[in-house]
């Protein structure tokens, strides 16, 4: 990106606004796609011009490692700074997506055992939960579906009892 910056032609301008035009076509239909199981905060944030732009530029191709960088630089302030991936997955350095298969499939098993042990129902965040280890899970009817099946249903699970 910085290459193409820098050589500041005009197949390189263009290359980068169709894939951020791009970018910012399917940041705002994920979201919307989404948006059944989202809460009306949430919505509101994710379609704000800020969480527009970042995921615009995270999903252009010439973005790179840049998304990378920044989310682990503003990783030990707490801060995330491209919060716009579907998968929920991180974008730091440390994220691992074979790690993180282990660590979907563990939730993925509590998800469908607690609601059932505890007698109750499930949880939007269970339900995407369940989700997450599956295939293709971030495609676009596979999360029109997944907010389908949410709507209704308690935003999170209830805390335990014996958790202080």
């Amino acid at each position: 990106m910085l290459h193409q910056l820098h050589m500041w032609d005009r197949e390189s301008l263009t290359t980068f606004l169709a894939t951020y035009m791009g970018g910012m076509m399917g940041h705002i239909a994920q979201t919307l796609a989404v948006s059944p199981s989202l809460s009306e905060k949430q919505l509101e944030d994710r379609l704000s011009v800020k969480s527009i732009a970042l995921g615009a530029f995270q999903r252009t191709g010439m973005s790179g490692l840049i998304p990378m960088l920044v989310d682990t630089s503003l990783m030990p302030f707490g801060i995330r700074g491209f919060n716009s991936r579907t998968t929920s997955q991180p974008t730091d350095i440390f994220a691992n997506p074979t790690t993180g298969l282990l660590d979907d499939t563990r939730e993925a098993i509590s998800a469908i055992a607690r609601p059932w042990v505890e007698n109750r129902q499930m949880s939007k965040a269970e339900v995407k939960a369940i989700v997450r280890p599956i295939i293709w899970q971030n495609t676009l009817p596979v999360l029109y579906l997944l907010g389908l099946m949410s709507q209704g249903r308690p935003e999170f699970a209830p805390k335990s009892q014996g958790a202080h």
